[in-house]
């Protein structure tokens, strides 16, 4: 007798160190008329997780608590193939912790000092708008929301309106752009950070998106909360710890730290850039390809066109040098002498810059590169 189709119409996505693997998994949900998808989307009613793995807030928890899909154990499975028929999932739930207990907690256990370090981080800077509850006007805008975050369609980025005495007056953007970068140490990362209102106002998250510069990296999601300030407090908190700085206050200027994170404006430049193609040359037959420009592929391309944007818009920060990973290969891109580096083999080519709708020569650049020294094993 064919097994029951129990799962029909049922879309699962699984996460964590599940007991059998996840292949053993998909067999069964498929063979009982279940679905499996790779990731959280909003098809997926269930996610099978782990308690660790929902303590470590992977990516995929962290999609299933912005979507509010029911995160449960893998036993729910089983106990549903033993008794033939769907059962209830609430049994099955697991919870997470509340952020906002867990920090109460860690507060009354420490010491004076850290107390007071933490009251300093979570407070209200002199010149912020004083938001205490989700009664306090406020507006969302129009800013991407952190992709990985899950909550793209469902919430939007916090914006409000300071103010500082009788006439400093100004915009606050929950929005907020943090890089890292020692080309002389290899160094390249980037800390996003967003503070996020739902679209009917009634839960907020504060969430981190962090990695090596050119690649995905990982998100964090703190919440949803039910006040406002409660992700404030997580958001300053988190902008102090990166940064040394005090997030939110007027006519303050970012001091830079050793060793910690810069802020990069994420507000428009007026720099007057057009849009930008950008291409390598091959000074050397090699796979293929013959000597000759070419043009990078659209994603190497928009990555490009963002740290150089950055680099022109933001001198001060002295963003002439990145370092740029890839899945295979990680380069340091010269925006100074326009040419790329191959960290591990040494490669170095010329590369350009011209306005989309340009038509560039085919001459040589006006010199090649000498190669660098390829990097040391570890």
């Amino acid at each position: 007798m064919p097994p029951k189709k129990f799962f029909k119409g049922i879309t699962f996505a699984l996460s964590g160190k599940l007991a059998q693997t996840q292949k053993a998994y998909e067999e069964l949900i498929r063979r009982h008329g279940g679905e499996v998808s790779s990731t959280v989307t909003t098809s997926v009613q269930f996610l099978v997780s782990t308690d660790e793995d929902v303590k470590a807030n992977s990516h995929k928890v962290a999609l299933a608590k912005g979507r509010g899909t029911p995160i449960v154990q893998e036993g729910f499975l089983g106990c549903c193939i033993a008794a033939k028929s769907l059962l209830d999932h609430c049994t099955f739930l697991i919870k997470a912790s509340d952020p906002a207990k867990k920090r109460e907690a860690a507060k009354a256990s420490a010491s004076p000092a850290k107390k007071a370090r933490i009251a300093k981080d979570e407070a209200e800077p002199t010149g912020s708008s004083a938001t205490a509850s989700t009664s306090v006007a406020y507006a969302t805008t129009e800013a991407p929301v952190i992709a990985k975050s899950g909550l793209g369609g469902k919430a939007a980025v916090v914006q409000e309106q300071a103010k500082k005495g009788l006439m400093m007056k100004g915009t606050l953007t929950w929005d907020v752009e943090l890089v890292l970068n020692d080309p002389a140490k290899g160094t390249d990362k980037y800390y996003n950070m967003q503070l996020l209102a739902s679209t009917d106002g009634s839960e907020f998250w504060a969430v981190q998106h962090w990695g090596w510069t050119g690649l995905d990296g990982r998100v964090h999601v703190d919440g949803p909360f039910k006040e406002l300030h409660a992700a404030k407090a997580v958001f300053r908190r988190k902008y102090r710890q990166k940064t040394g700085n005090v997030w939110g206050q007027l006519g303050m200027t970012f001091e830079e730290m050793p060793g910690k994170y810069r802020l990069v404006s994420l507000e428009p430049s007026g720099s007057g850039h057009a849009k930008g193609r950008w291409q390598f040359y091959m000074h050397n037959a090699i796979d293929g390809k013959e000597v000759g420009w070419y043009d990078y592929d659209a994603a190497a391309a928009a990555r490009l066109e963002k740290y150089w944007r950055q680099f022109c818009d933001h001198p001060d920060l002295k963003l002439g040098v990145r370092v740029i990973h890839s899945d295979y290969f990680a380069y340091e891109i010269n925006f100074n002498e326009l040419w790329q580096t191959n960290i591990k083999t040494g490669t170095r080519r010329a590369i350009r810059r011209f306005a989309d709708g340009e038509v560039p020569l085919d001459t040589p650049p006006h010199r090649i590169p000498e190669p660098a020294a390829p990097a040391k094993p570890p």
